[in-house]
């Protein structure tokens, strides 16, 4: 039976978007050193965790499926030649859906959504 290395990230991340987003680059490196074949990023890993409070200032930090955080993960996806599942909170007609991808994947699947 094959074996598959798979690493769960879980970090503080209560600063500012970019900063948290750097850090967890750095995370995803270390896994992928380490033999990682798929990383899992925690809910909200790029920002406080504000889910809790149903507060409409954080809509802001919605962001399209092809959107920036997106875009930088895939690249990392392809770069350590792993699978990331990358939770981010997803911008469109109902920003307040929580979305699980796989951004190195041609075909973006939902694992899950959370109202």
């Amino acid at each position: 039976m094959a074996k598959v290395r798979a690493a769960l990230i879980q970090a503080h991340a209560n600063m500012p978007k970019e900063e948290a987003i750097v850090k967890h680059e750095g995370l995803i490196a270390e896994a992928a050193a380490k033999g990682a074949q798929i990383t899992c990023l925690q809910e909200i890993f790029f920002g406080p965790y504000f889910c809790a409070e149903q507060d409409v200032k954080w809509y802001d930090t919605a962001e399209r499926d092809d959107g920036p955080t997106v875009k930088r993960m895939q690249a990392l996806a392809k770069k350590h030649k792993m699978a990331l599942v990358v939770p981010f909170l997803r911008g469109g007609p109902d920003r307040r859906l929580l979305q699980h991808r796989c951004p190195d994947r041609e075909r973006r699947h939902d694992a899950g959504k959370v109202p």
